[in-house]
């Protein structure tokens, strides 16, 4: 005997569907952020230089830090604010405004600082080779 042959295509169960996205709380982000312009620098430069100016040299740069980083905060509010729909950073913005090129070149400039600043740090406290960890 021989076997039927079907020509119809078998369905499967059905696709579950997506799972929603999950989005950080703006608290999450809020903390997040601030965590992260706070950071090693704003700690760890009055210790670095309290030693070496005393007390108002370090409170000078505490200050000059701060500047920065404030601006720094403003200047991603202004952007986010003129362009909301990018969303990847520092990236995404250089991209959107000077190209593939230059959005990949300050992205990794970004990242390399970032990367040997944190060296930086573990070397210098966890090896003293300057003299100063």
């Amino acid at each position: 005997m021989s076997s039927p042959t079907s020509s119809t295509p078998v369905e499967g169960p059905p696709a579950a569907p997506a799972p929603p996205t999950q989005k950080m709380s703006l608290p999450a982000l809020t903390a997040m952020a601030v965590g992260s312009m706070i950071g090693l620098g704003m700690f760890m430069l009055p210790r670095r230089l309290g030693g070496a100016t005393g007390v108002f040299g370090a409170l000078i740069a505490w200050a000059v830090a701060g500047g920065g980083i404030y601006t720094l905060a403003r200047v991603f509010q202004s952007l986010a604010q003129r362009k909301p729909d990018l969303d990847a950073g520092v990236y995404a913005y250089a991209e959107a405004g000077f190209g593939n090129y230059l959005g990949f070149a300050s992205a990794l400039g970004y990242w390399s600082g970032s990367v040997i600043g944190n060296v930086y740090y573990f070397l210098t406290d966890e090896y003293p080779f300057t003299g100063q960890g």
